[in-house]
């Protein structure tokens, strides 16, 4: 979720329709690891429950995706 210059440099360069798939792929693994994360450090056992906070944190703190 979080990028910088050089990566949003990187996606405007290489943006085709497959490489929207792949980062789509890796904006969901970022995602998921960060949600997995997040729950495991409250304590929860079902980390899906975690997405949208997670989600509504990184819009907070101004983390980026790559699409």
């Amino acid at each position: 979720m979080a990028q910088s210059e050089d990566s949003r440099g990187w996606r405007n360069y290489y943006y085709t329709s497959y490489s929207q798939k792949r980062l789509a792929k890796l904006d969901w693994y970022i995602l998921q690891r960060l949600t997995r994360w997040y729950a495991k450090k409250r304590q929860r056992r079902k980390w899906m429950g975690s997405v949208a906070e997670v989600k509504y944190i990184a819009a907070q703190y101004g983390l980026k995706t790559l699409l």
